[in-house]
């Protein structure tokens, strides 16, 4: 072997061990509209991420680690209206999120806790408290629209 056949594969093996792992990525569809950017590391999505609808405005915001869900994100509608924000953990939802109903203009914050509603779903009006319902699995096993009943009913439930 030559000195300069050894220097090329010693300069291609250099290459190819560091190459970064991770870089940034935008994802197209068929059109060639954006769909998603962010970052990957390893094939795997992880740190921030945006994602797009048809119509090229923003649909959610948020984080991943590991190919899933992670942190807080955020999502709009077609028109870049904000309609709900939460928490994810291992791509599933957990912890409060906040619905907005843009019609009704009201706002819900809501207990998640793997991926389903489980605890107290709270609406307001206004900045206004309505009313109070509780959920276990998904399910409403109650719903309140004064404070006594609520606290009558919870006595340990504080927010």
């Amino acid at each position: 072997m030559t000195p300069k056949f050894v220097s090329i594969l010693f300069i291609c093996a250099t290459v190819l061990l560091t190459t970064p792992s991770k870089w940034y990525t935008r994802q197209y569809n068929a059109s060639g509209q954006l769909l998603a950017e962010g970052w990957l590391d390893q094939d795997k999505r992880t740190d921030f991420w945006k994602w797009y609808h048809n119509n090229g405005r923003l649909a959610s915001e948020g984080h991943y680690k590991n190919d899933h869900k992670s942190g807080y994100w955020h999502f709009y509608d077609l028109n870049g209206n904000l309609i709900k924000e939460g928490h994810y953990q291992n791509g599933r939802a957990y912890n409060w999120w906040i619905f907005y109903d843009l019609v009704r203009q009201e706002k819900r914050k809501v207990q998640f806790q793997n991926n389903q509603k489980n605890g107290f779903c709270l609406v307001y009006k206004e900045n206004k408290l309505l009313q109070v319902e509780k959920f276990v699995a998904n399910k409403k096993t109650g719903s309140w629209t004064n404070l006594r009943d609520f606290k009558r009913d919870n006595p340990e439930t504080t927010f």
